[in-house]
């Protein structure tokens, strides 16, 4: 009835990425734009062939890769967005802006765009508190400024409240782009910035999901993470399936 999505960054290999998928019965797999560290863009092709037979055997699928080619490098573009297509890749992840101002941000990614838009890939901006795109405000600036190509958002509830933000009222509630999200980063926080039990912390993250859902959300809830035991992201992946459940 939904859909999950995991992004397990603790896991080197891809075979182990996709063992792990498996036995969280989750066939969804968000990548960081590289296969046992090797990015996109510098795969051979026996590389590319031999990752997407494993994704084929295992029946996990690539729903987000994130660009780590660089855009201003054409050769390497062309290079990751093949290799992206070859994984059947759904939609494309762009890199944190850094100290540019979200319309600066979208203007050095336009090549990138023009190769999702030939690739027909969908493009995805991501908040992120220690950039220009920590406010709702910023990531709406930056996904009208690539409307042309397919571009919806990432909603991180940790990353707004690690801001200082209350997820909900500071940025979701308000905003002009709800209907183009299309990954929802499950995780809640303490007041202290500390991780918390699913729902039991300071991010609202069931009113974000509700606020969501009431308006036709069909996109990932996405357990992302650099580390934690397969019995921690099992409990997590359980209590969203509650969490969906109890609304």
């Amino acid at each position: 009835m939904y859909h999950y999505s995991i992004a397990p960054h603790h896991i080197p290999a891809l075979s182990d990425k996709l063992a792990f998928a498996q036995s969280l019965g989750v066939s969804n797999l968000e990548l960081p734009g590289d296969i046992d560290g090797i990015p996109f863009d510098r795969l051979s092709p026996a590389q590319i062939e031999s990752a997407r037979e494993a994704l084929i055997d295992s029946g996990v699928r690539v729903v987000l890769a994130t660009l780590s080619a660089d855009p201003a490098d054409d050769a390497a573009l062309r290079r990751f967005f093949n290799a992206a297509y070859e994984l059947h890749a759904e939609s494309i992840l762009l890199p944190p802006a850094g100290a540019l101002a979200p319309d600066a941000y979208a203007a050095s990614l336009l090549p990138a765009a023009r190769y999702a838009r030939c690739y027909n890939m969908g493009l995805l901006v991501s908040n992120d508190p220690a950039t220009a795109l920590s406010t709702d405000a910023g990531v709406t600036q930056a996904v009208r400024a690539l409307d042309a190509f397919d571009c919806g958002a990432v909603f991180d509830t940790a990353g707004y409240q690690k801001t200082g933000l209350y997820p909900f009222f500071g940025a979701c509630y308000g905003s002009h782009i709800k209907n183009r999200i299309r990954v929802l980063r499950v995780g809640d926080l303490f007041s202290d910035g500390t991780p918390a039990p699913l729902a039991h912390g300071v991010c609202g993250i069931r009113e974000v999901a509700s606020l969501l859902l009431a308006r036709s959300f069909d996109g990932y809830f996405s357990l992302c993470a650099t580390s934690g035991a397969y019995d921690d992201w099992k409990l997590w992946l359980r209590d969203t399936r509650q969490m969906l459940k109890n609304m």
